[in-house]
């Protein structure tokens, strides 16, 4: 996601699909204003195939690929929201299945999930990052925050990278699966079966490193927050 101008430097958010990003890119830009961001475009899926300059919508740009864009040490400061893997999963299928329609309703989570590996072989930018490791979309120097622990904490740490208390005191959310179907007048496409044991142990083998990295175990705790 975008590059935010703090007056204290060069700040990035690096967005992980299902992970409470769109409401921190909303209370980003409520704090420091919508004119200081860059490297966003939630049109970008508007424009025809031809005309998209990426794979994948800016927000969601891959670690590697923003490697290329900037140089070493271009940015001040960054930051990323992560959650554990099994949740963040089965909740990109039931936006994909349910809001975007881009799963087919017959395909159950468990079907969707054992197919993932291959899907994700044939097109890393599957579904536009949504069900890509997260550690793909983490720079290396992110500061770490968990949804698992709230979003308040973001707060507090941009209150100390910007020297004041300048935005809500609170980051609200955005975008919730629930909300979005009654927005947009829709119903679940087939059953919001919750996760199997057989399901989680698969998540684990799959996505190991990003249990590693951030921290997780294989059952996933209680989440608080957005």
């Amino acid at each position: 996601m975008p590059l935010i101008r703090t007056g204290r430097g060069i700040l990035y958010f690096a967005h992980v699909p299902k992970c409470a990003g769109t409401a921190v890119e909303a209370y980003l830009m409520c704090r420091f204003g919508a004119a200081t961001k860059a490297l966003f475009d939630p049109g970008h899926f508007n424009l025809p195939e031809p005309a998209r300059w990426s794979r994948c919508s800016p927000q969601h740009i891959e670690a590697q690929s923003l490697a290329r864009l900037f140089n070493p040490g271009f940015f001040d400061h960054m930051f990323a929201l992560v959650r554990h893997p099994a949740k963040r999963l089965h909740s990109a299928y039931l936006y994909q299945r349910d809001i975007e329609e881009l799963i087919d309703p017959a395909e159950d989570f468990a079907t969707w999930l054992r197919a993932l590996p291959e899907r994700r072989a044939n097109d890393p930018w599957y579904l536009d990052n949504h069900a890509r490791p997260m550690g793909d979309l983490v720079p290396e120097g992110c500061v770490i925050f968990r949804l698992e622990d709230g979003a308040d904490p973001v707060v507090d740490w941009l209150d100390a990278l910007a020297g004041n208390e300048n935005g809500p005191r609170s980051i609200e959310r955005a975008h919730s699966y629930e909300t979005l179907l009654v927005q947009l007048g829709k119903s679940p496409r087939g059953d919001v079966a919750p996760i199997t044991a057989a399901d989680l142990d698969f998540i684990h083998q799959l996505d190991r490193d990003d249990y590693a990295r951030f921290g997780y175990v294989l059952e996933p705790p209680a989440e608080q927050g957005t």
